[in-house]
Parts: structure tokens; sequence; C-alpha cells
């Protein structure tokens, strides 16, 4: 296989396909061959897909938070969202 010893906790966890913290001999096999020889394009393409769906979830998240942020400093830097035991930007930043 070609391996570091620093990739046998990857390769590992690649086998251990139920997440048991052990590995079947029906696991070894199955990821094994799917280990064996160059990516196939249609597991390349499912890999893309996987990460396409990740990045516009991250994506989505990111945006909601920056507009939090933006609305916060819209506003003086009051944040709807804070109670009343916390400080305002404004107050944070020139302390009385």
């Amino acid at each position: 296989l070609e391996l570091d010893a620093g990739d046998a906790r990857t390769l590992f966890r690649l086998l251990d396909a139920d997440k048991s913290e052990e590995i079947d001999i029906e696991e070894f096999v199955v990821g094994c061959m799917t280990l064996k020889g160059d990516a196939k394009a249609l597991d390349m393409a499912v890999l893309m897909r996987e990460n396409g769906k990740l990045i516009k979830t991250e994506l989505g998240s990111l945006r909601k938070q920056i507009s939090e942020i933006g609305s916060c400093l819209g506003s003086n830097g009051w944040c709807s969202s804070q109670t009343d035991q916390q400080s305002t930007w404004p107050d944070l930043l020139h302390p009385a």
C-alpha cells in the first residue's frame, strides 16, 4: 500500500465503515478493494458532490453570521440579542 506509519490511523478510520472502532473482515476487504488503484470517476463525482453540499451549508451559515454582525454594527454597536447585563460595543470601546 506504500503508506507511512503516520497514515495508519487515517487508514483505520477509512476501513472502519461502521465506526465501531473495530475492523471486521468484510470492512477490511471492501475497504482495501476501494482503496486499490486509482480513484474511479464515480468515486470522484461522489466526493465532489458531497464537498459541494458541505460548502453550500457552511457558506449559508457564514452569510447568516456576517449579516448578524452587520446588523449589530449598523445599529451603533447594539445587538438585539444582547441582554441588559452585557455591555454595548460603544461601552467596550470607550469606557467611562
